[in-house]
């Protein structure tokens, strides 16, 4: 009889145990528990470029700003998160650029964008961004693609002097897609630009100059001299010191 009554004894212990668990097969749904994301660790690199659609060939001496911006606070100026300036040194558009920053140096909260600007010699701003361009920090690496840059103000004629191997002086006159030439001798030659795979080139057939950062070549039918700007700044053309 105690052997019986131990065996129903733990039947019935089995049965309690169990009665509290939902059966799968009686259509009971098990939700597993929620899945922990952790933050992305390490720093974040933004890559990107700077430029223009048009056409034109930038003048020695011009300036670029490229700045990544916290733009959260509605109503109230940006916040600088961070910055690079630098002289483009005969480089073309489009500029690239890439920026590595802590996580821990960005805001929480921020929103964030990148802004740019074009500088002549003079420090005027010639070229600027007129558009939010949003920047997702969430991943570690971030490609935003063209920033462009839109002309502030009708463009103004800009001259560069040049030393040449020759001896004697060229001054060029740089205005959108076209240069003037003036060796101090003669008319001045007027080129029309041309598409070129590195640096600039504004060629006829009788005449032609190209370069690239500080050097460029000069050309007179077959003849060709090598020349270098000057370090001192350009004049605007027509203005006291240019004459």
């Amino acid at each position: 009889m105690s052997g019986e009554w131990g065996s129903a004894r733990q039947v019935w212990l089995l049965a309690g145990l169990l009665a509290p668990l939902p059966l799968a097969g009686c259509g009971a749904t098990i939700t597993a528990p929620a899945a922990v994301v952790a933050p992305v660790a390490g720093p974040v690199v933004i890559t990107g470029s700077v430029g223009y659609l048009e056409r034109i060939a930038m003048p020695p001496g011009m300036q670029v700003e490229i700045e990544l911006l916290d733009i959260a606070k509605a109503g109230a100026p940006a916040t600088v998160v961070s910055r690079q300036a630098f002289t483009l040194q005969g480089r073309q558009m489009p500029i690239p650029f890439r920026f590595e920053l802590a996580r821990s140096d960005l805001p929480p909260t921020g929103r964030f964008s990148m802004s740019a600007r074009l500088r002549d010699s003079a420090g005027s701003i010639q070229w600027r961004t007129t558009s939010i361009h949003s920047v997702d920090l969430a991943a570690s690496t971030v490609e935003v693609g063209l920033v462009r840059l839109v002309r502030t103000r009708a463009p103004a004629l800009r001259r560069q002097s040049y030393a040449c191997a020759d001896g004697q002086p060229l001054v060029a006159t740089f205005l959108d897609e076209k240069v003037i030439i003036d060796r101090g001798t003669g008319l001045p030659v007027t080129l029309p630009q041309r598409p070129s795979g590195s640096g600039f080139l504004y060629e006829l057939p009788t005449h032609g100059f190209s370069g690239k950062g500080m050097e460029v070549r000069y050309r007179v039918g077959q003849a060709e001299v090598l020349c270098r700007a000057e370090l001192r700044e350009p004049q605007p053309a027509g203005s006291a010191a240019a004459r």
